[in-house]
């Protein structure tokens, strides 16, 4: 064999091993994006940032929030949804995404082919309530009114999920509703205290610290059973006598679509450790969260549930993008 062989041999070989290394190499072996399609300091921003600290100390490798708003969190959707699946570029999801899947026509990506369900990981009651200056103090009181003058409802942005239940609550008793958005769940609150909107739908994370300090009236919260971090508030079926409007606030991890099915296994597990540590759990329940977990599978279903539940909504109440 000439020196010349010998070393293509080697070479050959050299690469090899190096391919081996990398191909075999564990997942995550470097930084990983967490993109989060709102601004900081709201509910996807809370618990995406308790995702990801759990996360880099579980594996070792940074977990790097990237908060990317705008157009109704449709920038970051769609950053995700053209990333590379290889599990280093993952996304907070939220009802935004089926929602806005149900509102746009043209979007650059789908809701359920441009993206793959991790985990969901908790959610959040949502609550219709007034100032503590309305005449009414229960929504018994309040839809006789509401049929003969119109209300004022404060949500958390045009066609947020805040805003279908809003419209579901009116189609529901026939009141007169009149929808103001916000640009965000906190800054709708202080116009909901200071009586500057008469009702609010909004975050029972948001609203609760208002309602104990005597600030706020919570009349109903939109659940199929009370929640579990407000027990004292009736669903919308006890305080009314119609039928139940159960709907939620809910947070997930996912990745681009194509995201190959270890890494899918390794990131849900991951989730599921993380929401049953005491330090996880403590911190969701402080911030009124209520803890989910579970396979992918049930991420998927609730997605394409809330794009047949929301187009619906959309359709009855005309709501239109901005």
């Amino acid at each position: 064999m000439s020196a010349l062989d010998s070393r293509w041999l080697f070479r050959a070989a050299l690469l090899t091993a190096v391919m081996s290394v990398a191909v075999g190499a564990e997942y995550p072996d470097r930084a990983v994006r967490v993109v989060i399609p709102f601004t900081a300091g709201g509910g996807a921003d809370n618990i995406g940032r308790i995702t990801a600290e759990f996360m880099q100390k579980k594996f070792g490798q940074p977990f790097i929030v990237d908060n990317r708003p705008g157009a109704g969190a449709n920038i970051g959707h769609e950053i995700v949804a053209k990333a590379l699946p290889d599990g280093y570029t993952l996304i907070i999801a939220t009802n935004s995404l089926p929602l806005n899947q149900a509102l746009y026509r043209n979007l650059p990506f789908s809701a359920t082919k441009s993206f793959t369900p991790i985990a969901l990981i908790a959610t959040s009651a949502i609550v219709i309530g007034t100032h503590k200056s309305m005449a009414a103090h229960s929504l018994k009181d309040l839809i006789p009114l509401g049929q003969k003058q119109p209300f004022t409802y404060s949500s958390c942005g045009i066609a947020s999920i805040y805003h279908l239940v809003g419209e579901r609550i009116k189609l529901a008793t026939g009141m007169n509703l009149v929808h103001v958005p916000y640009k965000g769940c906190s800054q709708a609150i202080p116009d909901a205290v200071g009586g500057s909107v008469d009702l609010f739908v909004n975050a029972l994370p948001n609203v609760l610290p208002h309602a104990r300090s005597g600030k706020l009236e919570v009349f109903a919260v939109m659940e199929n059973e009370r929640s579990p971090s407000a027990p004292d508030i009736p669903t919308f079926k006890e305080a009314t006598g119609l039928p139940a409007i159960s709907s939620q606030g809910w947070y997930s991890l996912a990745g681009p679509a194509g995201l190959p099915g270890d890494i899918v296994s390794k990131l849900n597990r991951a989730v599921n450790e993380a929401l049953e540590s005491h330090e996880v759990r403590a911190r969701l329940a402080t911030q009124l969260y209520d803890i989910k977990g579970g396979p992918p599978a049930v991420l998927a279903s609730l997605i394409e549930n809330d794009i047949e539940e929301s187009a619906k909504v959309i359709a009855a109440a005309h709501i239109t993008p901005e």
